[in-house]
């Protein structure tokens, strides 16, 4: 088995890569203090030239004056021509410092410095004096730090592919821990550099490692998500280093709490394995096979030796040009399409990089609290993260660069004209701009690993990963210029921004499109277009047939059936065009925000006695159709049985019908069939396999065995009473062993042995039951388990896998019973369906319905049940002439509907409902339990009436009430096991009742 394949079996983010995982990402948090440490280590406190003490001078007036010589402190005026020509009486200090004389006196350049403690406490600024004619040494050290980052992404990353990622990993922790405390200790400048270098160096492939790991520990559905992860461990690292250097004055000491920590990661060495991929590609099969025998333990799934065979898939080498000629990075330049593209990517990936480090390296330059200036500079990173992951594939790639490289660049600009004394709205403005640019970063990274074509990507993306470092070392050297104009640099950045951002708009767009394979593919975009060509002229050839119009809509319902005369005459009376989508009535304002839906308006009804109250308002306040959002989506309801019946009657061949998000998530993690969650032909066909076992036909043979359970019930209820709390329980039960004589092949005896019940079979009751409501909590939650496996996923997950679990083994008894069977000629095994979870997974329908305490209805009832079975065994015969039990049962579900709003589907075309268009896409949703208490459709909704059911003589009136009311739905996604449940019912009711007469 591949291990692609392997994995998902073990599970793509089992608890074993979820421990890992994190202790990996830890190991960011120490990079990202290194990464930027230079902001409090390399401070440059205000200061003073110290000038030498006179005696009999007044210091401060002394000093005050020999200042004045210069702004920058770099220069004073020359102490002793100053103290002459006071000593001599030509000027006084009062004169001097007055300005009103004409003295005229030469500098010289200041030797020791005093520096302000205010805010910072000893930098390599204050002791290595890095100021006026040595200021330039503090900026080339943040510049060759970024050049050791570039020699520490090509050292690492190539060393890794070779001697693997865990030896280097540890390489780069150790490298990190000697250059870090070789550079506190540094005596001077000339010895920092060397190893501020290295420890760039270091950091850099201590990363760059560690996010390989990450993305090769995980499987292939989480690899964006582990990316995003240890990202966002890192801007923790970002936001702590401040509190580390606010607590800690010193820069030595700062170096060393920052380094020392690296000696904790020494306990991975027993914890943190080689990579399993990593050894596969080098074929050294056997110690994968072991590191994934270990996942497997830890997970607790059992693997098989056989699926340990064959792990690599076969070499699948990319052909590197149809001619087979070799490339170059020469042919990024070539032709002049590929020149373009080329230059623009390595720009905006420059400009990204050096706006990203100017801005974090610069904190201490927008005025007020730099600690708390640089923690928010790390903050606004993860939200920018978060906006991606939601973002980019639904939105695509080249617009969420272009606006957010935008949005960062303008208020940059603006951050650099707030004037000085408005700190708050500058700082703002600037942290606005590093949101901005850290989003776009994320989005270049991953556009551009799209844009490169097969045959030269690798050489694309290392040239890119080179104009980075070279962005980085370019940020510093902007930063001085700020001494030249203070809202210089701000400005730079932000003009720079907004170049690339609208250079971007130049780039293709490549979410949900093929990677281009060759240089050709480039300079001939239209023929990765080929797929979405042939799909429009699909759809111009089935609008052709089908006389739709261009734009693909229905026009109604009624002229979707008209004749074509009708349609070449077009009489006076054709119908007007629909109103538009936008103006169907329904909630306004907050109540329609994106996301959040009708959060606001669910609430009080949730409080107040439940959510299909709140469908019973909208249908009072918006009339029979009304538009309201649902979570994301926008949504269609329903309140009228015409309506309802024209959607359904216009459903096509493969009715859609949006599935539970949470339902989705799992079945996608799992890669698990799910009947309820699947469309298209692939729900076709394997709905119309699992519909062979509740053929009507197969079900009547289950009626004896579902009777022995209905006695199970009614003994039960003996024993317990009807008002016993566990009542509900005892049903469940009922149902779930009426369920497993057809999935099963057995009676499994819940009921009968619910007072000494197997624990495996208590949590598989359990599970059921936990599986039905965590669906309901999920439905009215933010599926934040989409991005993550939050609590109420991992109780779904493991619910639902135990459900799976415990049937399998069920499923495997009843397939061997069956095919001894077969074998001893009993039984044709070819005539069977073993299909199991249909009706306990998929469409499941509990049967505790409420039987009417109307003394009168039970009499009748029970006078039915009595002409037509009396004390004989229920058969299918007896059970068809049951027409009051049947409208009984009918009855129950309008006055207890199953669920809080009704059946849905989801239109596959743009379609008039109601006189509006609602557009392709849109889930319709039928208002069935408000339409069941409807007085419109219901006289005396409030009361139990059988007899309602029963009236032939309106056979209109009983189609639009069955519309009403769709406990199992209807049409072709009907509830696959309505017809036994409906069994299973009627065989409890019939039980029952006997019971209560009896009694």
């Amino acid at each position: 088995m591949h291990f692609d394949e392997l994995l998902k079996t073990l599970g793509e983010l089992g608890h074993y890569q979820r421990t890992r995982l994190f202790l990996i990402c830890l190991v960011s948090i120490v990079c990202a203090f290194h990464a930027m440490n230079m902001v409090f280590v390399g401070a440059n406190p205000k200061k003073k030239c110290q000038v030498p003490y006179v005696n009999n001078v007044t210091l401060d007036h002394w000093a005050s004056f020999l200042r004045r010589a210069d702004e920058d402190a770099c220069e004073i005026y020359n102490p002793d021509e100053v103290y002459n020509s006071v000593s001599n009486g030509s000027y006084t200090f009062q004169e001097l410092s007055s300005g009103e004389t004409n003295a005229s006196f030469s500098k010289v350049s200041c030797s020791n410095w005093e520096f302000s403690r205010e805010v910072y406490g000893d930098t390599i600024v204050t002791q290595f004096y890095l100021v006026c004619d040595s200021a330039w040494l503090r900026s080339t050290s943040k510049t060759l730090y970024f050049f050791g980052r570039l020699l520490g992404a090509v050292v690492f990353g190539q060393l890794s592919d070779i001697f693997g990622r865990r030896p280097m990993f540890f390489a780069g922790l150790l490298m990190l821990l000697i250059v870090g405390c070789v550079a506190a200790a540094s005596p001077s400048m000339f010895v920092f550099i060397p190893f501020y270098i290295l420890q760039g160096a270091a950091q850099t492939g201590l990363f760059l490692v560690a996010y390989t790991m990450c993305t090769e520990l995980v499987g292939p559905s989480y690899r964006v998500l582990a990316g995003f992860l240890i990202q966002g461990f890192y801007s923790i690292g970002y936001m702590a280093l401040s509190g580390v250097a606010y607590l800690i004055y010193d820069w030595r000491y700062i170096e060393v709490a920052i380094t020392l920590p690296v000696v904790l990661f020494a306990a991975y060495l027993c914890i943190l394995p080689e990579s399993i991929r990593w050894l596969l590609s080098k074929g050294r099969e056997e110690e994968a096979k072991e590191i994934i025998k270990k996942v497997a333990e830890t997970n607790k799934v059992p693997i098989t030796e056989d699926m340990l065979e064959d792990l690599r898939s076969p070499s699948e080498k990319q052909k590197e040009a149809v001619d087979d000629r070799k490339y170059t990075f020469v042919d990024l330049f070539r032709p002049f399409r590929m020149l373009i593209l080329s230059l623009n990517v390595w720009f905006n990936w420059l400009v990204n990089a050096m706006v990203y480090y100017g801005l974090a390296l610069g904190t201490d330059n927008l005025g007020g609290d730099p600690y708390i200036n640089f923690m928010i500079a790390g903050a606004v990173e993860i939200p920018a993260y978060i906006m991606c992951v939601l973002c980019l594939n639904r939105v695509g790639r080249k617009k969420p660069l272009t606006i957010t490289m935008i949005f960062g660049g303008v208020s940059c600009i603006a951050s650099a004209f707030v004037p000085s004394d408005l700190v708050a709205l500058k700082v703002t403005l600037a942290m606005l701009g590093k949101f901005g640019i850290t989003a776009s970063y994320a989005i270049i990274y991953l556009m551009a690993a799209e844009v490169f074509p097969t045959v030269v990507r690798n050489i694309g993306m290392g040239i890119s990963s080179m104009s980075a470092r070279i962005g980085g070392m370019l940020a510093p050297q902007i930063l001085d210029l700020g001494a030249v104009w203070g809202p210089l640099p701000l400005l730079l950045f932000g003009v720079l921004s907004a170049v690339a951002g609208s250079l971007a708009l130049l780039l293709p767009e490549t979410n949900g499109r093929p990677l281009p394979q060759t240089i050709e593919d480039v300079t001939h975009p239209e023929k990765l277009k080929h797929r979405d060509d042939m799909t429009l002229d699909i759809r111009k050839n089935m609008r052709t047939l089908l006389s739709i119009p261009r734009h693909g809509v229905v026009v109604s319902f009624k002229q979707s059936t008209a004749t074509a005369q009708r349609k070449e005459n077009l009489p006076d009376d054709t119908p007007a065009q629909p109103k538009p989508f936008a103006d169907i009535p329904g909630p306004k304002g907050i109540y329609n925000l994106p996301v959040l839906g009708n959060a606001f308006h669910f609430a009080p009804y949730l409080k107040s006695g439940g959510s299909h109250l709140y469908f019973r308002e909208l249908n009072k306040q918006y009339g029979k159709i009304v538009r309201v959002r649902l979570g994301p989506n926008q949504t269609v309801m329903l309140f009228d049985p015409e309506l309802i019946s024209q959607t359904i009657a216009n459903e096509g061949a493969y009715p859609v019908r949006r599935s539970v998000p949470i339902m989705e998530t799992y079945v996608k993690r799992t890669k698990r069939n799910m009947l309820s969650v699947q469309n298209g032909p692939d729900w076709q066909s394997y709905r119309s396999a699992a519909q062979q076992s509740v053929k009507p036909t197969i079900i009547k043979n289950y009626i004896e065995p579902q009777a022995q359970c209905a006695d199970d019930l009614v003994t039960w209820l003996e024993k317990y009473g009807n008002n016993n709390p566990e009542v509900k329980f005892a049903f469940m039960c009922y149902s779930a062993d009426a369920n497993a004589v057809l999935t099963f092949d057995k009676k499994i005896g819940f009921l009968k042995n619910s007072e000494n019940l197997d624990p495996e079979l208590e949590l598989f009751l359990n599970s059921i039951r936990q599986f039905m409501a965590l669906i309901g909590q999920s439905i009215f939650s933010l599926p934040w388990y989409r991005l993550w496996r939050t609590k109420l996923y991992m109780d779904f997950e493991n619910a639902t896998n135990n459900v799976y679990r415990i049937s399998e083994k069920f499923i495997g008894e009843a397939r061997i019973e069956l095919l001894q069977k077969s074998k001893n000629g009993e039984f044709d095994i070819a005539e069977s369906d073993l299909t199991v979870l249909k009706c306990l997974l998929q469409d499941n329908r509990l049967t505790n319905q409420t039987i009417t305490d109307s003394p009168e209805k039970q009499a009748k009832l029970y006078a039915e049940i009595s002409s037509n079975i009396g004390s004989s065994p229920v058969t299918a015969a007896n059970l068809g002439y049951l027409p009051y039990l049947k409208a009984c049962v009918k009855e129950s579900f309008r006055c207890v509907p199953p669920v809080a709003s009704g059946t849905a589907r989801v239109l596959q075309l743009d379609t008039e409902i109601g006189g509006y268009l609602i557009p392709k896409g849109t889930t319709v949703m039928f208002g069935n339990n408000t339409l069941s208490m409807s007085e419109e459709q219901f006289a005396n909704p409030e009361e139990f009436l059988p007899e309602r059911w029963l009236d032939s003589n309106d056979p209109q009136k009983q189609r639009q009430m069955g519309m009403c009311v769709l406990p199992f739905g209807i049409g072709k996604r009907n509830c696959m096991g309505r017809r036994f449940a409906e069994q299973e019912i009627h065989l409890a009711t019939i039980k029952v009742r006997h019971q209560i007469e009896e009694t």
